[in-house]
């Protein structure tokens, strides 16, 4: 008895989490302008217009991860990210950002699943762009 209450508890968890992450549209509408005015103030805004695409990529997707994280290279560390261009170059990288890599989940998981592949490659253009200039 004391083992089928435990499963059961488990169980309505687990549906009780899913449906927390469910909400009205207009309050997603709401959360997410405002979401993305807090992220946007984190980092820095491209002077390039040809890289603002990327800037909202990184934004709503890749942002989450690139910002504070000890398992990706954070965008305000422009070491890692040269480490990461120089051994493995450009297409590399993307390669791995579309398909995943490591911990990292194709597209950025699953705020980014519906990206395109050109749309990945931008995000990652604005990451790079962020890279001391060399001389």
């Amino acid at each position: 008895m004391f083992r089928c209450s435990q499963s059961a508890l488990m169980l309505l968890s687990c549906v009780l989490l899913a449906a927390c992450d469910k909400k009205p549209q207009s309050e997603t509408n709401t959360q997410s302008a405002s979401t993305e005015a807090h992220e946007h103030a984190e980092f820095p805004k491209p002077t390039d217009p040809s890289l603002m695409a990327g800037y909202d990529v990184f934004a709503q997707v890749c942002s989450h991860c690139h910002i504070e994280s000890e398992y990706a290279p954070v965008i305000n560390n422009p070491r890692e990210w040269s480490q990461r261009l120089d051994k493995r170059g450009r297409e590399t990288l993307l390669k791995h950002a579309i398909e995943g890599y490591g911990d990292m989940m194709p597209k950025g998981g699953r705020r980014g699943k519906d990206l395109t592949d050109e749309q990945v490659g931008q995000g990652l253009d604005y990451i790079l762009s962020l890279l001391p200039k060399e001389e």
